[in-house]
């Protein structure tokens, strides 16, 4: 269902993005580095800090 919704949003940001489409690539273009490199960031936080022992013991209290 989730997927669904997620290819109806996307089809009709395309169309609606029409002949404009490669201006709205370029746009996001940008910010989608900014998201992978985020995204990035904080995995590896919850990496280090779940390898020190820091996380999810006491969240979790396993």
């Amino acid at each position: 269902m989730g997927t669904a919704i997620w290819n109806t949003v996307l089809i009709y940001a395309g169309r609606f993005a029409g002949n404009a489409y490669q201006q709205v690539v370029q746009e996001f273009e940008g910010l989608s580095l900014i998201v992978l490199i985020a995204f990035c960031a904080i995995a590896a936080a919850v990496y280090l800090l779940k390898k020190k022992g820091l996380i999810f013991k006491k969240i979790f209290c396993l």
